[in-house]
């Protein structure tokens, strides 16, 4: 193993909370086996600077104009080779300064926006380097991510592998490790040796809407609220106006507990019996590792939809349509001497994999 080779990681810090937490497990991972690495937000390579821009307008976009964001993510899945050509136009310059300061041995991508395009411009510079494709989506997945000229294609799914498969990239070129979560989520799952909790009293729900946080959350703890003998401890993220107002909604309630954007969600989680979060890849595997049984409320068109059979199928989960059931997935779970969610949570204990992080670095050093 050449744990000396130079990794060059493509990502992005500012669509999203995902890509970023796969990002930071892979670097631990790597720094753990001795490799050199060089992280950079890829958007930042694009000119013009609109390309950055409009990557931070990520949060605001999918909370305010869901089905816009739906639109452009079909739309860049059905053009995905002139998605590739154009971000190749934007980023050449960008990436060819970063390659030839940094000169990686290995190039890795978190970001389907930087697969076609940046293997386009490593052919036409004729600039022979593995590429390693990191797909940061658990089912629903953009043609973006599939290129057949890549070195390695981690798949966190078997239904990714089936999609890429489909694709025609070669099986030799594809493997399937679990989406890595942030190791203070790894270090706080491993603290977790049996899936069983001490049950009994008030039922703890946990409410979380991504990063950005989103609206409609209050109905969602009035709902909540309608358990007898339930606490509910919901975080707003970075949406400080949603935060405050939820504040004032719920002041003196002390069955409701208000967070802003946090940064020890690793011990908030498993402090409760069940989740209620959006449909993200990084939401449900960070509750899956710590095996905190979930319902998923809502997701974002296009881009999520096959997460929330990945949760059934598996029985990590259930999904919740309308807000008015929510009540009655939380008692789904709690009949019968809580039967359900004690069975969810062996289910999750017996899937998760809290060495996927290293495991993909292991194969990035590899390659």
């Amino acid at each position: 193993m050449n744990k000396n080779k130079k990794v060059l990681i493509l990502t992005s810090f500012v669509t999203g909370h995902g890509h970023a937490s796969i990002t930071r497990a892979v670097e631990d991972a790597l720094k753990a086996q001795g490799a050199d690495f060089k992280t950079i937000e890829a958007f930042e390579l694009c000119r013009p600077k609109a390309w950055f821009k409009g990557a931070k307008g990520y949060g605001k976009l999918t909370n305010n104009h869901p089905k816009l964001w739906e639109f452009l993510f079909n739309l860049s899945h059905v053009l995905h080779r002139l998605s590739a050509f154009i971000l190749q136009l934007s980023c050449e310059k960008g990436f060819l300064k970063i390659y030839q300061d940094y000169r990686p041995d290995v190039i890795v991508t978190v970001h389907p926006m930087f697969v076609g395009g940046i293997l386009n411009i490593l052919e036409k510079r004729k600039i022979n380097i593995p590429f390693v494709s990191l797909v940061a989506d658990l089912v629903s997945i953009s043609n973006l991510w599939a290129d057949k000229r890549a070195a390695l294609t981690i798949c966190p799914t078997r239904e990714c592998l089936a999609f890429m498969l489909r694709r025609g990239l070669r099986p030799q070129k594809l493997s399937v490790i679990n989406l890595p979560t942030r190791t203070k989520i790894t270090e706080r799952a491993l603290e977790i040796t049996a899936p069983d909790k001490q049950d009994g009293g008030p039922v703890k729900l946990f409410v979380m809407s991504g990063a950005e946080g989103s609206g409609g959350l209050d109905s969602n703890i009035r709902e909540l609220l309608k358990i007898d003998n339930t606490s509910v401890t919901l975080v707003a993220g970075r949406n400080a106006a949603l935060e405050k107002s939820l504040r004032a909604e719920f002041a003196g309630d002390t069955r409701v507990e208000i967070h802003g954007f946090v940064d020890n969600i690793e011990q908030l989680i498993p402090r409760h019996d069940i989740a209620v979060v959006r449909g993200s890849p990084n939401s449900l595997m960070e509750c899956v590792n710590l095996c905190v049984p979930v319902i998923v409320k809502g997701y974002l068109g296009g881009q999520e939809p096959g997460n929330v059979d990945f949760i059934i199928t598996r029985r990590l989960g259930v999904f919740c349509y309308e807000t008015a059931q929510l009540a009655y997935f939380v008692r789904q779970y709690l009949q019968d001497e809580r039967k359900l969610l004690k069975q969810t949570r062996q289910n999750q204990f017996n899937f998760r994999d809290l060495k996927a992080a290293q495991k993909i670095a292991a194969e990035i050093v590899q390659i």
